[in-house]
């Protein structure tokens, strides 16, 4: 939806934009000023711009932004530093 040089995003786009971000493990707060959501700006410009297949906003959104660690990458990260050698404690040191 267009009105002058401004193009509007509806409701049902704000709706996907908000699923991507809660999936990505963004804040879905998309009006955020404090601090101001990154990721919610980004989706915001390019479906302005006319992207409207989530799996390519949720590329983009990977690619510019980054998204949470899953994790099991977090643990293959431990195991191969443990094939490595390197010795890994959680919690309190031990005497």
């Amino acid at each position: 939806m267009y009105c002058g040089n401004v193009r509007y995003v509806t409701t049902e786009q704000l709706s996907l934009i908000a699923e991507l971000l809660g999936d990505a493990g963004h804040s879905t707060n998309v009006w955020a000023n404090a601090p101001p959501n990154v990721a919610a700006r980004l989706l915001i410009r390019l479906v302005q711009g006319g992207m409207t297949d989530p799996i390519d906003l949720a590329c983009e959104l990977e690619l510019k932004v980054g998204g949470r660690r899953e994790p099991v990458a977090l643990l293959r990260s431990i195991r191969q530093l443990t094939d490595r050698g390197f010795s890994i404690h959680f919690g309190p040191e031990q005497p």
